[in-house]
């Protein structure tokens, strides 16, 4: 079940990691290609200095967003994961111990 759960977070967390920001923004926002103007890098720097500070913030808004929301995600299900372990799990524990210890207990009266 734990390697379950590594897959389903790792891989939407790879996904989306390759997305990058300043191709999506230019693309979807300013209808150019990022890779076409300046540098022909589409990395931060070109996007800057090609569509100016309101891309730049879409972009760190973009790159923040894909970096928060897997791990979210992964927190949340793993959170999740715990609980249900702990929820089945700790009843029978308690019950195991207290039952243990009573029954090594009567044997020294």
């Amino acid at each position: 079940m734990f390697i379950l759960l590594m897959l389903i977070t790792a891989v939407p967390a790879y996904l989306l990691g390759s997305v990058n920001g300043a191709i999506t923004a230019s693309k979807v926002f300013y209808r150019k290609d990022i890779r076409e103007y300046g540098s022909g890098n589409p990395g931060l720097t070109n996007f800057y200095r090609t569509f100016g500070k309101s891309g730049f913030l879409l972009v760190v808004l973009i790159d923040v967003i894909k970096t928060i929301a897997p791990v979210m995600f992964g927190g949340w299900l793993f959170a999740t994961y715990t609980d249900m372990l702990l929820t089945e799990v700790g009843p029978l524990h308690r019950f195991l111990t207290w039952h243990i210890s009573v029954r090594c207990l009567q044997g020294f009266s």
